[in-house]
């Protein structure tokens, strides 16, 4: 019990880097949001990295790796300055690229799709409800190309039409939740 005190507390101070008192209380929840979604996310994308390097996905590693610095990097700018929408939309876009392309690229093992219906959930967490959802249905235009382009991935390697529709309504549902 006494270490569980112990790390509440320095999760508790760990949190003072990024909220303030004089924080609106919409500010305070991304803020807490922000640092909640970024450092697991950062920790996951370091992993997924060093196994696409390992697969010899070059470009996938490539990609994850700018996405690990640029979220590390706007999870510092946030230590420093109070403005969690702009980090928030930050993190996002780069959450976006890195979606977009992993989906492109089909991931290893053609995994792309279920890291790719996670993305309503972390844009209307972070982003809020208006502009999640606009995130969101931005973010079903990759999944259209991918049929009208015949759902070939840039490894020339196809989904399949029926996986595409399959994915697009997964992820419309777990949109509407």
């Amino acid at each position: 019990m006494e270490i569980i005190r112990k790390m509440t507390t320095q999760a508790y101070r760990f949190m003072d880097f990024y909220v303030s008192d004089t924080m609106a209380p919409a500010d305070r929840r991304r803020a807490v949001m922000l640092v909640g979604l970024s450092l697991p996310g950062i920790l996951l994308l370091i992993l997924f990295t060093v196994s696409a390097f390992l697969r010899a996905h070059t470009l996938l590693g490539i990609f994850g790796l700018v996405t690990v610095s640029g979220l590390a990097a706007n999870l510092a700018h946030a230590a420093t300055h109070s403005n969690p929408r702009i980090n928030n939309r930050t993190a996002m876009g780069l959450i976006s690229i890195s979606f977009i392309y992993l989906l492109l690229s089909g991931g290893i093992n053609h995994t792309a799709g279920v890291w790719y219906v996670t993305y309503p959930l972390a844009a209307c967490c972070l982003l809020g409800g208006r502009e999640g959802n606009i995130a969101s249905l931005v973010m079903m235009l990759p999944l259209l190309a991918a049929v009208v382009i015949n759902a070939t991935t840039v490894g020339g390697n196809g989904y399949g039409l029926d996986m595409i529709i399959r994915l697009a309504g997964v992820y419309v549902i777990i949109w509407i939740f």
